[in-house]
């Protein structure tokens, strides 16, 4: 697991807040009291240190081991093990309890280091007849009750402490694991829309390099030629997850030029590119259905066509129209074909919320309108 810079300080931050704000918070506490820190603050120390431990303990080891892979009562029964040497150790680690005395035990009072050192320095005499009954039996003899309800409401801390960081670790480790599985989701779809694009593609090259050979054209080797370079760019390119937009516009640029070899003058292709494309980049093998859905379904080499191509980037913001006439084969009918379906879903998972893409179907001609936000 890769942490950056940026998540080690947060969780940095985090910490340091964590194991501080208790003290900050305490009543008792003040940053110009020079007697320190009391056993009370030490031991609270002490157990948001090893809840702090038990995060990342939970977050990093025990829910992918036991809770994601649905062994629950394993689960459970470490974090209660958990939270019970949390609530333990602090008392075993630090036993000392100078903060409560024992019934029937004076306190002595507390005097600063020059008080202690000042030979005229005396204490003040107490009259052992003039006690003050109430006074004495509220201080002393409710001692033990005192110490028994710190221990409760030291407990009860320990415990809201525990579930808040059991919760948040349970809850930021489980969304990040859904968005992996979504990344992981994602990257296999894409794949298997580019594994779908490649032979679509290969097919229908390839019939026109067969159209070719059997009329017997001088421009077969031509067209040879042209497809190795295109079978160049698909399978040296498309495994990034963005390529050079310069090299996309000249994989469309040989795949027409192939279209013209084949065709020859019964359609008319008019392709035009306007803009300033350096230095952007392009999901590989985006555009190209676009294109080819408009040779497959919009030219006959029997019957005149025309097909309109017009890319243009402005402003990290790319433009494209493609329009073909709707020419109907005996056999096959006019439709969207599978190249256009993946495209949409490619759009959809690599540019969410940064593309615009309009399909319209009319009698005569088939057009594609699509925006799309470079960067």
């Amino acid at each position: 697991m890769k942490w950056s810079l940026q998540k080690i300080t947060i969780h940095l931050i985090c910490c340091m807040a964590f194991l501080m704000l208790p003290i900050i918070v305490s009543p008792e506490f003040s940053f110009f009291d020079h007697r320190g820190i009391g056993v009370p603050e030490i031991r609270n120390l002490i157990s948001s240190t090893l809840t702090i431990l038990f995060f990342y303990a939970n977050y990093i080891y025990l829910i992918p081991t036991f809770y994601h892979r649905k062994k629950y009562i394993v689960f459970v029964i470490i974090t209660v093990c958990s939270f019970l040497f949390i609530t333990v150790a602090p008392t075993i680690i630090y036993p000392k309890d100078s903060g409560f005395q024992e019934q029937g035990q004076h306190e002595p009072p507390f005097r600063s280091f020059d008080q202690q050192h000042d030979p005229t320095h005396r204490e003040p005499l107490q009259n052992p007849g003039h006690h003050d009954s109430k006074k004495d039996t509220g201080h002393y003899e409710q001692g033990p009750r005192n110490k028994e309800h710190f221990e409760w409401f030291q407990l009860e801390s320990t415990f809201i402490k525990f579930l808040f960081i059991f919760v948040l670790s349970l809850l930021i480790k489980t969304r990040e694991l859904w968005e992996i599985s979504q990344d992981e989701k994602r990257t296999a779809e894409l794949s298997s829309l580019r594994l779908q694009v490649n032979p679509h593609f290969l097919f229908n090259t390839l019939n026109s390099i067969y159209s070719l050979a059997l009329e017997k054209s001088d421009k077969t080797p031509e067209a040879i030629v042209k497809l190795s370079e295109l079978m160049r760019y698909v399978t040296t390119e498309v495994t990034e997850d963005f390529v050079p937009l310069e090299k996309e516009l000249n994989y469309i640029s040989n795949y027409i030029e192939l279209q013209r070899i084949r065709l020859g003058d019964t359609v008319q292709i008019d392709y035009v590119v306007s803009g300033n494309w350096a230095e952007e980049y392009i999901a590989p093998l985006l555009l190209i259905p676009f294109v080819e859905n408009a040779f497959k379904y919009g030219v006959n080499p029997e019957t005149s066509s025309r097909i309109g191509i017009d890319l243009s980037i402005t402003d990290h913001q790319l433009s494209l129209t493609v329009t073909n006439n709707k020419i109907q084969n005996n056999e096959q009918k006019i439709k969207s074909g599978t190249g256009l379906t993946n495209a949409q879903k490619r759009l959809k998972l690599v540019y969410p919320g940064m593309h615009k893409l309009v399909l319209q179907d009319s009698n005569q001609n088939f057009n594609v309108k699509l925006t799309l936000q470079l960067a």
